[in-house]
């Protein structure tokens, strides 16, 4: 089973400097700007939520990730590796972006779409590349190039592929769970799309309600 939860902003009145490490608590005094500082607050607050205590269980793998005041913290299986990544759609230069960064076939399939239809589809495979990097223990850049995902229909979540510089089974599942939002998560050591339970927290329970989001990617890759 591997646990998703999203903390929202409202998160960071639970935010407990005490809890963190004397390394996180002089990176969170180091901290420069209002905003950075609460967004921070937010990302440790749901770990704690979600994992129990500041670090978590080491056996237990986990990735922790934060954009737009929002946070997202994956949790695995001992033996597992994972990834996660949230990211807020924004104005950029996303085609330009992506000539630099993605892969030939990525980079087609982009530009055959219609600009409305750019962003979700950029985000998506931002998010799948980061989480793997995260996974996988690579470089945003190296596992931009070698993680490569297309689809014929992009707005089919199960008609995308994948390839990942592994032999394991592995993983891949994007989620909105806001029309502004992406957010994904990469498991390493089992290719079981289904098993990834959702959190949203806070809610009216402080134990959070399960997350209702839409699938816009999933992807399995088989063992070598």
């Amino acid at each position: 089973m591997i646990d998703l939860w999203l903390g929202s902003p409202a998160a960071e009145q639970w935010f407990d400097a005490g809890k963190l490490s004397t390394a996180e608590r002089d990176r969170y005094d180091g901290l420069k700007g209002e905003h950075r500082r609460r967004e921070f607050a937010v990302s440790r607050a749901l770990r704690h939520a979600a994992l129990g205590n500041s670090s978590g269980d080491s056996s237990a793998p986990s990735s922790l990730s934060h954009s737009g005041g929002w946070a997202a913290v994956a949790r695995g299986a001992p033996g597992y590796r994972v990834g996660v990544d949230l990211e807020f759609h924004r104005p950029r230069n996303l085609l330009g972006i992506a000539r630099f960064a993605f892969d030939p076939a990525e980079i087609a399939m982009l530009e055959g779409l219609q600009p409305a239809q750019q962003p979700a589809v950029f985000y998506a495979l931002w998010t799948l590349k980061e989480s793997m990097a995260k996974a996988l223990g690579l470089q945003l850049l190296e596992a931009s190039r070698q993680c490569v995902f297309v689809s014929g229909n992009p707005a089919d979540a199960d008609a995308w592929r994948g390839t990942a510089p592994t032999h394991e089974p592995w993983m891949v599942r994007v989620f909105r769970p806001r029309p502004d939002m992406a957010l994904c998560v990469t498991v390493i050591g089992s290719n079981d799309a289904e098993s990834i339970a959702t959190c949203e927290w806070p809610s009216d329970s402080l134990n959070g309600r399960r997350g209702e989001w839409q699938s816009t990617v999933t992807v399995r890759g088989e063992e070598a």
